[in-house]
């Protein structure tokens, strides 16, 4: 093991003033973006200017200053999870629940805290979107709470508690299997008895309890409610006024459910293009007055046939005289929920997609976006400029396919900033109006200041101005490649690149079966002009590798459990089958070279056919390899490495237990600092090039990109 020495005073205060400009010492720093999309909302009654917003993988924030500013809440929430539902109740918004997949947390201190709570023992999640808890709803009192569950199996379930979820009982609505499409459920607010819910695949069926649950009645139907998006939501005042949404439609029953009218149509104009019902608000100031968002399927389109990730589009209705009539008031990102505040009605609140949250101040009239301090963005990539200190590149938002429209369009794009968290987005003129923007990464050009290559899921892009402007460089890639995931530059001839990505073909059916992602890489020595296939293409997703002393030669994976070697730039390809690893067919997420001995290779690889990984080591190019993770705890998830180009034998580990760091070459590893680093499901490490002990970690949400200063370093 080597050496250390720690960093003397006046060292350590110099380290201070030259490092970056917010990188805390042995502490992890959050330094954003603003924004990632925003899952839920609550707005207690009778509090003004206190909202919570649950998110997609970075758990709750709150704010007091209606929208202003935004502080995390989410001491003791799991990290990188989704949170499906939020509700705040009881006296000044002091009890709040946040729903997750199959869990319910309590706040009984406005979010500073939060504990599970004990659930029945039929409730259990595996990720699937459509399982899980798909329904909940609180009383003002924050006492009485419903849940429905739809298990993986497709069983449906309602339960109750009357003791603010410590004790649970499932409801029988002695109604068969009609709860086998179950929907929304909503509590009278004036009368928390009462309890709705419906069926909306079951011909619209609306039942209704009077007696908090204990007994249930088919009130009515609501013909053409079919669809599972439905929203219900009851009059403030009057318990048996109640309203639906479904798809762009909005009906109102004045009957306790009964009877029902579709009030008048929202939008003409949305022709036939998919789309479902989001939120449905009601002005706690004027009962006529109503919020409803939908979104739709950006028309044309075609979907994955097309290549890439469906576009959905949010867009924001009001109607003051009771659905009279609507007014578009807003068209934006996708959206997940809508409130009015309370006691400032003026006031609204949307939850959407990418930026986070929209905010008017006159009732819908004019929007802006509401993010500052909500750091809730999924980091895919993050690069240092290699010729200005603390400038940063990062990629953010939608690194992989999630199939849920929420996450699928949260597509921040490419950002530039620095440590003092000001960012500015690169992604004009990189965005398909159609298409969901998959940011993979940004590259800059080790030799030429301001050269930037953009890899996305649309293409391989560059800017010599950047990020100012870009231009395509698929005339000459397109026929080899349709996605680009990586793009790696020769550092001694900055002309000379590769570029790996797929191409949707059949390569199992010849055309009788679904586009699969073919894939492979292709070399351009003109700066991206003109591009040559390289051969074989069997490469999976990490792309190419160069030797950092000599760029003749060049590793690949294969996705067979092999690694491709060669000598002569990609000319001909050797195959080095991995041995000395017990990985049945072992496939390569991650492969760094270390510039001082390229003999010697690090890599992160996981089983084909299980869950099982490893950090492995080879001295030899690659011949063998055996194991180099002693140290990582037993189930640790890596995900990244890098290596400290000035003392090589350093290596950093981003992990789903945080960041590890190697001093003797991989032989042992040490967790650094967690202090500051919320979530420690790190996806990116990446070191700073004029300060190599300045550490970037990339999360899964909760701050997003994080930066710590290693004050203990080894000894020279």
């Amino acid at each position: 093991m080597p050496s250390y020495r720690i960093v003397p005073a006046l060292a350590l205060a110099a380290l201070l003033l030259a490092g970056p400009l917010s990188a805390g010492v042995d502490r992890w720093t959050p330094l954003g973006p603003d924004g990632g999309a925003v899952t839920a909302l609550a707005a207690p009654s009778g509090v003004a200017g206190l909202v919570f917003a649950g998110t997609e993988t970075a758990g709750v924030f709150v704010s007091r200053d209606g929208g202003t500013s935004w502080q995390p809440a989410r001491s003791g929430l799991p990290s990188g999870q989704r949170i499906r539902f939020v509700t705040a109740g009881g006296r000044n918004g002091q009890l709040l629940f946040a729903v997750l997949d199959a869990a319910v947390y309590a706040s009984e201190d406005s979010g500073r805290s939060w504990k599970p709570r004990r659930l029945p023992r039929q409730v259990y999640g595996n990720g699937e979107p459509n399982a899980g808890i798909v329904s909940f709803a609180a009383s003002p009192d924050a006492r009485t709470l419903f849940f429905g569950y739809r298990s993986p199996g497709s069983e449906q379930m309602v339960f109750r508690s009357t003791d603010g979820g410590r004790s649970w009982k499932r409801i029988d609505t002695r109604f068969g299997d009609v709860l086998s499409k179950l929907g929304p459920i909503a509590i009278a607010p004036s009368a928390p008895n009462t309890v709705y819910t419906a069926i909306p695949e079951s011909r619209g069926l609306i039942l209704r309890s009077i007696d908090n649950g204990g007994t249930w009645s088919v009130k009515g139907s609501l013909a053409g409610a079919v669809n599972p998006d439905m929203k219900l939501v009851v009059d403030l005042r009057d318990e048996h006024i109640l309203y639906a949404a479904y798809g762009d439609t909005v009906a109102r029953s004045t009957s306790g459910g009964s009877n029902w009218a579709r009030l008048a149509e929202v939008d003409p104009t949305l022709g036939d293009s998919p789309r479902y019902a989001a939120d449905l608000a009601i002005d706690p100031s004027s009962p006529s007055t109503l919020y409803f968002a939908l979104n739709r399927s950006v028309p044309g389109y075609s979907g994955w046939y097309g290549g890439g990730i469906f576009r959905y589009e949010g867009r924001i209705y009001r109607t003051t005289d009771g659905g009279a009539s609507w007014t578009q008031i807003a068209v934006s990102d996708p959206v997940t929920a809508v409130r009015v505040d309370s006691v400032q009605p003026r006031r609204i609140y949307a939850g959407v997609s990418r930026i986070g949250i929209l905010r008017s101040v006159d009732r819908g009239n004019r929007w802006s976006r509401s993010n500052r301090g909500l750091m809730a963005a999924s980091l895919c990539a993050v690069a240092p400029d290699p010729f200005t200190r603390d400038l940063l590149y990062i990629s953010a938002g939608v690194c992989e396919q999630t199939f849920e429209i929420l996450a699928d369009n949260d597509d921040l794009g490419f950002l530039k900033g620095d440590p003092a968290r000001n960012w500015t987005n690169l992604s004009s003129g990189l965005r398909n109006p159609i298409r969901v923007l998959e940011a993979y990464a940004i590259v800059p050009d080790p030799q030429v200041e301001g050269i930037l290559y953009a890899a996305t899921g649309h293409g391989l892009f560059k800017s010599t101005n950047g990020g100012g402007q870009w231009e395509s460089l698929q005339s000459g890639l397109e026929s080899i490649l349709e996605a680009v995931l990586s793009v790696t530059i020769d550092p001694t001839d900055s002309q000379t690149l590769y570029a790996a990505g797929f191409k949707l073909g059949y390569p199992h059916c010849g055309g009788h079966c679904p586009l699969e992602p073919v894939y492979g890489a292709a070399k351009s020595t003109d700066g991206g002009v003109t591009w040559a296939e390289l051969q074989p293409t069997a490469l999976v997703e990490i792309g190419i590798t160069l030797d950092p002393q000599d760029p003749r030669v060049l590793y690949a994976p294969d996705g067979l459990g092999n690694l491709l070697k060669s000598t002569d730039r990609g000319a001909t390809w050797t195959t080095l089958p991995v041995r000395g690893i017990d990985l049945e067919i072992p496939i390569f997420s991650r492969l760094v070279i270390d510039p001082a001995a390229p003999q010697t290779l690090y890599a992160i690889a996981s089983s084909l056919y299980s869950d099982q990984s490893a950090l492995i080591k080879s001295t030899d190019g690659g011949t063998t390899w055996a194991r180099a993770e002693q140290g990582l705890p037993l189930g640790t998830e890596i995900r990244d490495l890098a290596i400290d180009p000035e003392r090589t034998a350093t290596l950093y580990a981003a992990t789903n237990r945080g960041v590890f760091v190697s001093d003797d070459a991989g032989a042992h590893w040490l967790s650094l600092p967690k202090n500051g680093l919320t979530n420690r499901d790190v996806v990116r490490v990446s070191l700073d090039p004029f300060d190599p002990a300045t550490i970037y970690a990339g999360t899964r949400g909760d701050g997003g990109l994080f930066v710590i200063t290693r004050s203990l370093r080894p000894a020279a």
